[in-house]
């Protein structure tokens, strides 16, 4: 483990150096360019997600739940459908 972190360390180290090395013009661009990196990937998920959100139907469909009120009539019996009052008692 004490490997993996001085590993660590001296890449960081390294990276710092390069950063070090480069003009405040250049690191200027570099931020530059990771900001701008990271706006369109946001704008990209951000339309993304309007598209998905847009394409779907107005209405919320509730298909797997049964009303509570009615109970559905049994084919076999010719009566009407009971409620669920009548079908408790």
């Amino acid at each position: 483990m004490q490997t993996l972190v001085e590993r660590i360390n001296a890449h960081k180290a390294a990276l710092e150096h390069q950063w070090k090395q480069l003009s405040e013009k250049q690191r200027r661009k570099l931020v530059l360019y990771a900001f701008s990196g990271y706006c369109v990937l946001t704008l990209i998920v951000v339309i993304q997600v309007i598209v998905a959100f847009g394409s779907t139907p107005d209405v919320l469909k509730v298909e797997h739940i049964e009303n509570p009120i009615r109970v559905q009539q049994d084919p076999k019996m010719n009566s009407e459908p009971k409620t669920a009052a009548q079908h408790g008692k």
